[in-house]
């Protein structure tokens, strides 16, 4: 039990007990009250009855004196009783208006007869005459009430008496009556036993009655305490706010979520207004609270119940809706009685609202199209995107199977295992071709899945469909990209690998030009070992051109860049391209004018052009037709898709296709392979690996499209120059002077052995100092050690440690005025592109010769 509770039934036992005490003393009280009242009542009553008897012997002595003389008429007098009483009666009326029903003569009492013969002197004057209570007497064993009433003598009366007691004053005396106490006191004590009793009775039942009372109010009590407990459990169990205001809108009562909610839980709600408890409230509470108050003013105006939703913010930034319901309450005569507010919190339902919104906005709006059907496959809902994708309306498709976009690629033991799959509530997953409303196909991605009810069964099936035609086309398109892709990444490799034997052979042929060189300049023309020696330069010549081939082809051979019109270019071969063709080769060379300038070195354009054509001719066994010609295309999004590598912006097409037998795919991804050849008697296969190289070492970017029977095309982009890049010019080269004697001092550094010597040699000989170091370790310790003064530095670029930059910045130090020659057998925008030389640097490739040596040296320590 509650202390609450445990208070009130104390009160409640008090109050009882208290009323107990109350109605005890009111019994008292009444009991002595009616006590006091019956001995008044039989006092009065003795007075009454001594009054009768009084008034009665007063009126037999009045008769007797005027009737009677002697005791012979009395004795007639009751002997005639009829005429006796008709003068009594006759006489009480006259005297007291008494009704007279006397029987008898004498008093009420027979042994009080004698009081004639004592009184009969007497008479008592009518009217005036009280009886007094005069005391009681004993007589005998009983005791009597003794009554007298005074007596004056008056009238007729005195002739009775002895004339010596006659008067004028009268003759006084006293008419005594008796009343026995007893005839009295027995019905008295009876009359005081039945009121004792029935004051007792009615004190034990209003007792009774209290206590029956008092355990039904204790019972209704608990009960109302149990209900009262049941209703505050269920209204602070309830998830919803409850508030209960009275006819002034003053809370009476709320939950614990209403207080929470509004953090009240520490203020003392009764009483007041919503007003006055945003004064106890959370700012952001205080304006919601006083429009509360006034949309309570609206429900009761209107008298009936007021819906509204309210956007609650909380402290924390967060915010809650609450769909409120304000029920006015009214008395019978219309005034108000009080108002109940019930609040939810609907922001679940809300965000739920909010979020199968947005779900059936996101299906309207998919791109992919949903169907969903019956478990028996009866469409009952397509998206738009389903519309749009097949060309069917929602009311052509709905209450039809899917059966109609069927396009008869798949058998059916395809759709049977489908069906299987889904019916055991599992997810089918696959690409499948359909039929669109006009009869055209499509390629879907569809996803099936089965929705259940509560009790586990399938209710409908959900489909979703990706069309992904395109896709697939892409798909297709992007395997053979990445086949092109992975031939040129295959050719970059080989790039390097020619690159890289290159400069190896370089090195290898720098010796064998140079002392070959050195040689004939020696020998006699008439010297039979100088034929033989032109020989051994002619092949070594050779050599060096096929390893220019490789550079092309690797994009590492030195060359001269300058704005080129492809159209200029095209004019000056055609006379040559004509000669080289066969005569059963008919060539079409199609201009497009004007033409934009792209950057190019015309030597090698001119070779890729050759190369392409002498490929076009070999073949066209038969005979056909060459098509050259050129164009300007503005690459955008859907080229730079299929052409990997190509990226946005205008572009010069050079395109060289023939009519010949073409070729199969293997052959396409190896035709720009260095020595690959379609015709093993002819050629060294470097033909295309050249074209290849010049072409990306230009910048540009080669494809082919070729079918067996149905000829070759090379389709060859070059970047488009604008308007400041076409007033660029370039450098022209410049013819190299014979050598001239010197003096100065070089510091030699290679690492290969045989280049060094050639090159020492030569210097020796144009009258150069030289000091040799095989290594940047070697140059600088050679450096620590000399004395004198160094005037260039002629080293290799690439070795093993340091590198020729990092020696020059080292050397520098003791000689700050030290001018520097790099030599390599790689290209100087090779070097450069590996941040190892910078910009105007100077360079000179090997193999070289003795004059381009001693130039290139000359013009260096002249500047």
């Amino acid at each position: 039990m509650s202390r609450s509770q445990s208070n009130t039934n104390t009160r409640l036992s008090r109050t009882f007990f208290f009323l107990g005490i109350i109605w005890l003393l009111a019994i008292a009280a009444s009991t002595i009250y009616e006590l006091n009242q019956v001995k008044k009542s039989y006092a009065k009553a003795t007075f009454i009855i001594a009054e009768s008897l009084l008034r009665n012997d007063t009126v037999f002595l009045r008769w007797a004196a005027m009737h009677v003389t002697n005791s012979r008429q009395l004795d007639q007098a009751h002997m005639n009783p009829a005429s006796f009483m008709q003068q009594f009666c006759s006489l009480s009326r006259k005297l007291y208006g008494m009704s007279c029903n006397i029987t008898s003569e004498f008093p009420q009492m027979p042994q009080f007869s004698p009081v004639i013969n004592r009184a009969i002197s007497a008479l008592p004057q009518p009217g005036n005459n009280k009886p007094v209570l005069e005391g009681t007497v004993k007589r005998g064993s009983s005791t009597y009430f003794q009554f007298f009433t005074p007596l004056h003598a008056q009238g007729p009366c005195l002739k009775c008496h002895q004339p010596s007691m006659r008067t004028p004053q009268g003759v006084l005396g006293k008419l005594y009556t008796y009343i026995p106490v007893s005839l009295l006191a027995d019905e008295q004590n009876r009359q005081k036993f039945r009121i004792v009793l029935v004051h007792l009775s009615f004190g034990l039942l209003g007792l009774l009655g209290l206590f029956v009372s008092y355990k039904k109010i204790h019972e209704s009590t608990e009960c109302l305490k149990t209900k009262e407990e049941q209703f505050r459990t269920l209204l602070n169990a309830s998830p919803d706010i409850i508030c209960f205001k009275d006819a002034q809108g003053r809370w009476l009562e709320v939950n614990k979520v209403g207080r929470k909610l509004f953090m009240l839980e520490d203020v003392d709600f009764k009483g007041k207004k919503d007003s006055e408890l945003a004064n106890y409230a959370h700012p952001n509470y205080q304006e919601i609270l006083r429009a509360c108050q006034a949309s309570d003013e609206e429900a009761w105006e209107q008298g009936q119940s007021v819906r509204l939703e309210k956007v609650i913010p909380l402290p924390d930034g967060s915010y809650r809706v609450f769909d409120l319901i304000k029920i006015p309450l009214f008395e019978k005569d219309g005034r108000r009685k009080g108002l109940m507010v019930l609040g939810r919190d609907i922001t679940h339902i809300k965000k739920t609202e909010e979020e199968r919104q947005m779900l059936a906005s996101a299906v309207e709006n998919a791109a992919d199209a949903i169907i969903i059907t019956d478990p028996t496959g009866n469409i009952q809902y397509v998206n738009p995107a389903f519309e749009r994708m097949t060309g069917y309306s929602a009311q052509e498709v709905i209450g039809k199977n899917p059966r109609i976009l069927k396009s008869g690629k798949h058998d059916d033991a395809f759709y049977k295992k489908l069906w299987e799959t889904i019916a055991r509530g599992r997810v089918w997953e696959g690409r499948v071709i359909n039929r669109r409303k006009d009869g055209s196909l499509y390629t879907a991605d569809v996803t099936i899945f089965p929705v259940f009810d509560s009790t586990g069964n399938i209710i409908r099936y959900v489909s979703m469909q990706r069309d992904v035609t395109e896709h697939v086309k892409l798909h297709e398109e992007k395997a053979r990209l990445e086949s092109q892709l992975q031939q040129a990444q295959r050719l970059e490799s080989i790039g390097r690998l020619a690159g890289g034997v290159a400069h190896d052979l370089n090195n290898l042929l720098t010796p064998i030009l140079g002392f070959s060189e050195l040689i004939l300049q020696e020998l006699h023309h008439q010297d039979r070992r100088k034929s033989q020696l032109e020989q051994i330069v002619k092949a070594a010549n050779k050599a060096r051109d096929i390893v220019r081939q490789l550079l092309a082809f690797s994009r590492k051979q030195t060359v001269e860049i300058r704005p080129v019109n492809l159209n200029d270019v095209l004019a000056e071969l055609e006379k040559l391209l004509r000669r080289t063709l066969r005569e059963n080769i008919v060539l079409q060379i199609k201009f497009t004018k004007p033409l934009p300038l792209i950057e190019g070195d015309t030597g090698l354009l001119q070779q890729v052009i050759m190369n392409l054509v002498a490929n076009a001719q070999d073949a066209m066994d038969r005979g056909g037709t060459c098509i050259i010609e050129t164009r300007v295309v503005d690459v955008g999004d859907e080229m730079e898709k299929t052409h990997p590598g190509l990226k946005k912006g205008r572009y010069v097409l050079l395109r060289v296709s023939d009519t010949g037998c073409g070729m199969d795919e293997e052959t396409r991804q190896h035709i720009f392979e260095p020595f690959y050849t379609r015709n093993k008697e002819q050629g060294t296969g470097l033909g295309l690996a050249t074209v290849y190289g010049i072409v990306k070492q230009l910048g540009g970017h080669i494809y082919v499209w070729s079918k067996p029977g149905k000829g070759t095309t090379f389709e060859l982009y070059f970047p488009a120059l604008d308007a400041t890049e076409r007033a660029r010019a370039m450098k022209e080269r410049q013819v190299l002077p014979r050598s001239i004697k010197a003096s100065e001092t070089i510091l030699l550094v290679e690492d290969d052995q045989a280049v060094r010597n050639l090159t020492m040699t030569m210097l020796e000989k144009e009258g150069y100092r030289v000091l040799v170091a095989i290594s940047g370790e070697d140059a600088l310790a050679l450096l620590n050690r000399y004395e004198g003064t160094v005037d260039l530095l002629l080293t290799d670029v690439v070795m093993p440690g340091m590198n020729g930059k990092e020696l020059y910045n080292l050397a520098r130090k003791k000689f700050p005025h030290l001018k520097v020659l790099y030599m390599s057998g790689y290209t100087k925008n090779v070097i450069a592109n590996h941040g190892v030389l910078e910009n105007g640097t100077a360079f000179i490739l090997k193999p070289f010769t003795i004059y381009e040596l001693t130039y290139k040296i000359r013009e260096i320590l002249k500047s």
